[in-house]
C-alpha cells in the first residue's frame, strides 16, 4: 500500500496486489512387461523403467507451464524351470512322465497352460503335467509346450522334449564271418572290430 498526499493535503491510498500463477503438474503412470522394451510412449523412448517431463505446448489457462510427467514401470517376466522328467526315456510303449514347472520370477499367482503330445487333460492347468508314453515307438518324440501368465499379465514360454529310446539292449545273431588279415612282407592290417560288430549287430530301433 502506498500513501500519497494531494495538493489539498488529503491522502490518497493506492493498493498493489500481486497474484502468482504457479506451474501446474500432472503424472501419467503405466506399466509394461519387460518383453515390450524398448518402447516409444508419448514421444519419449524408454529402454528401461523411468520417467520423462513434458512441457511442450502445455500452457495452462493461467498462461504458465503445465508439466506432465510420464512414468513407466517394467514388470519382470516369469522365469520357468522345467524339471522332473527324463530324456531320453528308456521306456518303450508304456508308462508316463511327469514334468514340473518351477516359476522363479514374475508376480504370483500364475496361470499354466500346457499343450503338446499325449498330455493327460486333468493336468494341463496346474504346475505339473503328465505325459503318456502309451503307443510310443522307438525313435518317437513327445514335445510339450508351457505358457505361464503371471498376475501382471506378463507371459513366458518354455518347451520340453522327451525322446523315446529302445529299452532292449542291442544283440547280435549268428556267427561272424572270417575276417582275413591283409598284408605282405610280414606286415598285416587287422579288420576294425568296431566296424565288424556295428555291421552285424541290431536292436529293434532299426
Amino acid at each position: 500500500t502506498v500513501t500519497i498526499s494531494n495538493a489539498n493535503g488529503c491522502d490518497s491510498l493506492i493498493h498493489y496486489t500481486l497474484h502468482v500463477n504457479w506451474n501446474t503438474h500432472s503424472t501419467v503412470d503405466t506399466a509394461i512387461c519387460a518383453n515390450f522394451l524398448p518402447i516409444t510412449w508419448h514421444g519419449f523412448s524408454f529402454t528401461a523403467a523411468g520417467s520423462f517431463n513434458d512441457t511442450t505446448l502445455n500452457s495452462n489457462s493461467n498462461g504458465t507451464d503445465h508439466i506432465t510427467t510420464y512414468s513407466l514401470a517394467v514388470n519382470t517376466l516369469p522365469g520357468i524351470n522345467l524339471s522332473g522328467f527324463t530324456s531320453p526315456i528308456c521306456s518303450f510303449n508304456t508308462g508316463t512322465q511327469n514334468i514340473t514347472a518351477i516359476v522363479t520370477s514374475g508376480l504370483a499367482p500364475y496361470q499354466y497352460l500346457w499343450q503338446g503330445d499325449s498330455l493327460l487333460a486333468s493336468t494341463t492347468s496346474t504346475d505339473a503335467v503328465t505325459v503318456s508314453l502309451a503307443g510310443a515307438q522307438c525313435g518317437d518324440r513327445r514335445t510339450v509346450f508351457l505358457t505361464v501368465t503371471d498376475a501382471n499379465g506378463c507371459v513366458a514360454h518354455d518347451t520340453a522334449t522327451l525322446n523315446i529310446n529302445d529299452h532292449t539292449a542291442p544283440s547280435t545273431t549268428g556267427t561272424f564271418a572270417a575276417q582275413p588279415a591283409l598284408g605282405s612282407s610280414c606286415l598285416f592290417t587287422v579288420p576294425n572290430p568296431i566296424t565288424i560288430v556295428r555291421n552285424q549287430s541290431f536292436d529293434n530301433c532299426t
